[in-house]
């Protein structure tokens, strides 16, 4: 990885992370302290109405080629223990022999998990959407579909923390790294802000960190 690569990296998670401070502090000075939590601030992110941006980081084991990504989502509950989860994900690779591949996504989500668990909450998510590549300059894309299963456990107030399993199949692609293991984790700044953070691998040992931000509705 050159130092281009390295400092785009780094500006974006220091960007990301400032944004995260800036709210804290934004918190603090609108009052004597940042409000106790309620029963729904105590929760993480599933069960909520939420917007999250996020910033991923993808060392491609023995390779000096990595892949960065941007995701937006947004989480809307359709009934207590049911969620909906919208994303798309742009994403594309450092620079090599002149050229970079890209992908673009979009997905959909039906989440189903067990709510009111003091000690945590399990969740089957299933979905299915769309993706584009370009590699060296040829198009592809394919229909996609994922599966994913974990807990998200109630670490503190306002800290949760998901050890998950993820399977992620493009038919088209002929992409051979389809499990992704992992852990994740969210803490509401306040009751509106939070930010998140994880670390994955998938099945070719490539390795995946993550840094966002999330808007409780």
């Amino acid at each position: 990885m050159n130092m281009t690569q390295k400092t785009t990296m780094r500006t974006l998670a220091l960007v990301l992370a400032g944004c995260s401070l800036a709210l804290a502090a934004r918190a603090q000075s609108t009052g004597a302290e940042i409000p106790a939590p309620s029963a729904n601030y105590a929760k993480g992110l599933l069960g909520q109405t939420y917007v999250g941006l996020g910033y991923g980081y993808t060392d491609l084991r023995n390779s000096s080629v990595n892949l960065q990504a941007l995701r937006f989502e947004y989480n809307q509950p359709l009934n207590t223990g049911f969620d909906l989860n919208l994303g798309y994900t742009g994403a594309r690779t450092s620079l090599f022999t002149g050229n970079r591949n890209t992908q673009q996504s979009f997905d959909a989500n039906a989440v189903a998990f067990l709510p009111d668990r003091v000690w945590g909450r399990p969740y089957l998510s299933v979905g299915g959407g769309w993706t584009w590549v370009k590699n060296a300059g040829v198009k592809d894309n394919s229909f996609l579909y994922q599966l994913e299963t974990g807990v998200e456990f109630q670490a503190t107030t306002a800290l949760s923390v998901t050890p998950y399993v993820k399977y992620l199949e493009t038919p088209s692609l002929h992409i051979d790294n389809r499990w992704r293991y992992g852990v994740k984790a969210n803490y509401w700044l306040t009751s509106q802000w939070g930010v998140s953070a994880g670390v994955g691998l998938d099945n070719k040992v490539n390795t995946t960190y993550a840094l966002g931000v999330n808007f409780r509705f």
